[in-house]
C-alpha cells in the first residue's frame, strides 16, 4: 500500500512524516504520545497502521461500529475513526442523529439536513438526496415532525398510507398517491386541499374561495352575513332582498324574487317585507304561504296559496286592498207616477 519506503530514525525523534498511499493520498504520521521511539500511528482507510522504528508496517483490523475501541489522549489518536462516530464507554458508536450502515463501516444520517458526501449516505431517509453536503427532501416532499422521514408535501406524490399525507390538510392516500378527500379540491399551490362545500375545514378566507359568499370562521367555511347555504351546500346564496346573485337559482331562498342586474329583486307585484327576507304580494291573488304574506293587502287572507279578500270583501280597483262587498251594492231608485208624485222609494 506504500508507494515509497519510509525511513524513521530512533531516539526522541517526534517529527511528523508524510508519504503517499497507492491512491496518492497524503497521510501524516505522528509519534504515539508517551512512547519514546516505539512506533508511529496513523489511520488509513479506517485501519490502524503501526510504523515501527525499523519501518516495519503492521496493519490492524479496522474498528467497526459496535466494536471495542480505545480512547487515548489526544482523542484524535482513537482507533474509532469512522466519521460521525466516537469511542464511548469502550465501544465505537455513531453520534446522535447518525446510525450505522449495514456494513458497520459508516455512520449514516438518520435525519433530514444530516451531513452527507454521496447520495448513498442518505439511504436511511426515504425520498431524500444529497445536496451541498446535506441530506435534503426530494421535490414535493417535506420533513416529518421528527425530521426522520421525507413525506409528501404536495398532492400527486407517492404514498403508502393516509399517514404519509398528513402534511397535506384534507388529503388521503388513494392508489398510492396523495389526493384530496371527498368535497375538497386542490389549492393553487397543490400543497393543501380546500373545501367545495359549506362547513369544510379552512385556515383562512382564501381557502373558502370555492364556496361563494363564504368566509373562514372558527376553522370552517361559513356563509357570510345575509347569506345561507344553497340546497347543494356548494355555495351561499342571499337570504335577503338585494343580495348579490349571478343566476336566477341564486335567489331561490327569497320567494317571488328574480335575479336582476346582479341583485335579488322582488318580482313585479311583490315588495320586500319589513325584514327584507321575503317578497310579499302587494296585490290580491299574489302568491303566499301564510296570512303574514298578505299583510300589505288589507282585509285579505292566504287561501290556497293566494292572497284573497276576506269574507264580505272584494278587491279594490287597484287590487292592492280589499273593501267591503256591499260598498257599491245599494242605490236609491225613485219611482214617479205620471202625476210626478212619489209612489215609493226602493232601496
Amino acid at each position: 500500500m506504500i508507494r515509497r519506503h519510509l525511513s524513521v530514525g530512533g531516539g526522541s525523534d517526534r517529527r511528523n512524516h508524510g508519504f503517499k498511499t497507492e491512491k496518492g493520498r497524503l497521510v501524516s504520521l505522528k509519534m504515539a504520545s508517551g512512547i519514546q521511539c516505539a512506533f508511529y500511528v496513523f489511520i488509513l482507510m479506517n485501519a490502524t497502521v503501526l510504523i515501527s522504528t525499523s519501518a516495519q508496517v503492521v496493519i490492524a483490523a479496522p474498528v467497526l461500529i459496535g466494536d471495542d475501541c480505545t480512547s487515548p489522549k489526544p482523542p484524535d489518536l482513537s482507533d474509532c475513526t469512522i466519521e460521525h462516530a466516537e469511542c464511548i464507554g469502550g465501544k465505537c458508536l455513531c453520534i446522535k442523529d447518525y446510525t450505522s450502515s449495514d456494513g458497520r463501516d459508516k455512520c449514516l444520517p438518520e435525519r433530514v439536513y444530516g451531513n452527507c458526501t454521496f447520495q448513498r449516505d442518505c439511504e436511511l431517509i426515504g425520498n431524500s438526496f444529497c445536496y451541498s453536503g446535506k441530506c435534503l427532501c426530494d421535490n414535493g416532499y417535506v420533513a416529518d415532525d421528527d425530521s426522520k422521514h421525507c413525506i409528501p408535501g404536495k398532492l400527486e406524490t407517492t404514498c403508502s398510507g393516509k399517514s404519509d399525507c398528513y402534511k397535506i390538510p384534507h388529503s388521503d392516500c388513494t392508489n398510492s398517491t396523495c389526493t384530496c378527500e371527498a368535497d375538497y379540491e386542490p389549492a393553487a399551490d397543490n400543497a393543501h386541499c380546500i373545501p367545495e362545500k359549506v362547513d369544510g375545514g379552512c385556515t383562512g378566507n382564501d381557502d373558502c374561495k370555492l364556496v361563494f359568499n363564504s368566509v373562514c370562521n372558527s376553522g370552517k367555511c361559513s356563509c357570510d352575513k345575509d347569506y345561507a347555504a344553497a340546497d347543494d351546500s356548494k355555495h351561499c346564496i342571499p337570504d335577503r332582498v338585494y343580495g348579490n346573485c349571478t343566476f336566477q337559482r341564486d335567489c331561490e331562498l327569497i320567494g317571488n324574487s328574480i335575479c336582476y342586474s346582479g341583485k335579488c329583486s322582488c318580482d313585479n307585484g311583490y315588495v320586500a317585507d319589513d325584514g327584507s327576507k321575503h317578497c310579499i304580494p302587494e296585490k290580491v291573488n299574489g302568491e303566499c304561504i301564510g296570512n303574514d304574506d298578505c299583510e300589505l293587502i288589507g282585509n285579505s287572507v292566504c287561501t290556497s296559496g293566494k292572497c284573497s279578500c276576506d269574507k264580505d270583501y272584494v278587491a279594490a280597483n287597484d287590487s292592492k286592498h280589499c273593501i267591503p262587498g256591499d260598498y257599491f251594492s245599494f242605490s236609491i231608485i225613485i219611482v214617479y207616477r205620471s202625476d210626478k208624485r212619489k209612489l215609493h222609494r226602493l232601496r
